[in-house]
Order: structure tokens, then sequence, then C-alpha cells
């Protein structure tokens, strides 16, 4: 029983280890990927994602995904590659 104890604490570690944000290896922030940006553009607008890049913009870098909505818009949706945070200037355009 003291085994099992031990072994669901160790899972819980690793689990809580591997999803919290930010992660840090070495002292440097590791940035969100492209397609972590992609797949919250995606549960967000429950759209088909036309293209998606990541640019450099002033000091940052970030992650610009056009997304074909339900409605028929295509919509800008912008991440900093650092935070993984929606950056408010998102914009719509109609198709």
């Amino acid at each position: 029983l003291k085994n099992i104890n031990k072994l669901i604490s160790l899972i819980m570690i690793i689990a809580l280890m591997s999803i919290a944000r930010p992660i840090y290896a070495n002292n440097f922030l590791l940035a969100y990927s492209l397609d972590e940006s992609i797949e919250d553009a995606k549960n967000l607008t429950h759209g088909k994602v036309l293209s998606a890049e990541t640019i450099q913009n002033q000091q940052k870098k970030i992650h610009n995904i056009r997304i074909l909505t339900k409605s028929g818009k295509v919509k800008r949706i912008q991440y900093d590659e650092q935070t993984g945070q929606r950056i408010n200037n998102s914009r719509s355009f109609r198709k």
C-alpha cells in the first residue's frame, strides 16, 4: 500500500510538471508553439485554419492564424509567442 501511494504521488507530480506553464529549461523561458496557438484558435472559433505562420513584430514573435468561421468570415487571431496570450488587435474579414 505504501508503494502504491508513492507511485500515485510520483505520477501526479510528473503530470503536473508536464502541463505547467510557463516552462523553464536552463533558466530560459520556452516559447509557445505555433501548433498550441492553432489548437487554441480552432477551439475558440470552431472554424477551419486557412493559414498559420510566426512573424517577427517589433521586439517579439507573433503567431498569426487565419480561420474561416462557420459564418463565412475570415478571422485573424494573433498570439504572443512567449506568453501564449491572444493579442487584442485580431480582426475579422468578410469572405
